[in-house]
């Protein structure tokens, strides 16, 4: 039994009070209603006041997460006039309490999420906040422009934080940050797995900076980028050795200059099977077509990953064969495995 959309009286994006799991505008003109059996069929939505009638109801708790269950778009959705507030939040009262998180499985069949605006004061920013342990957001296309304002850490187009899986999503447009800021998640936890994803346009930020995720702790696998990073920041190192330490810091020792910035992942632990053709400068340490930083004395962490690039190393400014090599453009396109976004791209 499906689930169904119920009309309500005002329509208004979700705030997210410093308690997790309240509300603090009003309603969206649809919400989500239950249904008398928990493990219910398909939830669907193909409106942007469905849309937020979802967001509301995974942030308030009230729909446990969505364990077990499946959301479907059902058609394109312009979000070009929401003020959007990410899906899902922490308990701040409880730490242990992940009800009001993304459990479930979100199936974009395909279909494309445009105009997402992020401008708040806030971090953990995305079209998702989190994607919780068990969580799955696949198929999906989002388009937009996403730049928070105060902390700006664990930004992403897809996801915030993912602690699930993020698969056959792409995303274009800019997404800006400071900390742990990427095309498709600011952070993915030893636990998340993003595979098969595809980002374009332009990342931006100061630490942990990548075309698919800043910050990646857990697995990247056969994900492609042809978006650029950190273009406007002046001054780039290839390597830490090449660092001036007093160039790094200002006056109170504060860092000030971009560090781990990469292609794929500006930190990364496993990251298999990448493609990355992009523009990548303006930072002073661990810059890598591929990864800023990544672990290579983990066996097979990072491993069949190829870029295009005149002059950058794959990880920490160094390639290696076979793990993460340059080739030819030629090549790159002529790979079977290669997404036609990277065929269509400028060199």
């Amino acid at each position: 039994m499906k689930k169904s959309v119920t009309k309500l009286l005002a329509v208004t994006a979700v705030l997210v009070t410093a308690a997790c799991c309240t509300v603090g505008a009003a309603q969206p003109e649809e919400s989500v209603a239950e249904t008398e059996t928990a493990s219910a069929a398909a939830v669907e939505i193909g409106t942007a006041d469905e849309l937020l009638a979802f967001a509301q109801s995974v942030t308030d708790g009230s729909a446990g997460g969505y364990a077990g269950q499946t959301i479907v778009l059902t058609d394109d959705i312009d979000c070009s006039e929401l003020v959007w507030q990410p899906i899902g939040t922490m308990d701040l009262n409880d730490m242990s309490n992940y009800s009001c998180m993304f459990f479930g499985t979100f199936d974009g069949q395909g279909h494309t999420i445009s105009g997402l605006s992020l401008e708040g004061d806030s971090s953990h920013m995305g079209l998702f906040r989190y994607v919780q342990e068990g969580g799955t957001v696949k198929d999906l296309t989002v388009t937009g422009n996403l730049n928070p304002s105060g902390g700006m850490s664990e930004i992403g187009a897809i996801v915030g934080t993912n602690l699930g899986t993020v698969s056959g999503c792409s995303f274009s447009g800019t997404v800006n940050g400071s900390y742990n800021v990427g095309g498709i998640a600011g952070t993915n936890e030893p636990t998340g797995m993003i595979y098969n994803c595809k980002t374009e346009g332009y990342a931006s930020g100061d630490h942990y900076v990548g075309g698919i995720v800043g910050q990646n702790l857990g697995t990247i696998s056969y994900c492609s980028n042809t978006a650029g990073v950190n273009l406007s920041t002046e001054e780039n190192v290839a390597t830490a050795a090449d660092v001036d330490i007093e160039a790094l810091t200002d006056e109170e020792g504060e860092v000030h200059t971009a560090t781990d910035v990469g292609g794929i992942a500006g930190y990364g632990q496993t990251i298999t099977d990448c493609a990355s053709l992009i523009e990548v400068s303006a930072v002073q340490v661990c810059t890598g077509a591929i990864a800023g930083w990544a672990d290579m004395a983990e066996e097979d962490a990072v491993d069949r990953n190829i870029y295009v690039h005149d002059s950058l190393g794959a990880v920490d400014g160094i390639s290696y064969a076979e793990k993460a090599a340059p080739v030819s453009y030629e090549e790159l396109i002529a790979r079977e495995e290669i997404p036609e976004e990277i065929g269509r791209a400028h060199v």
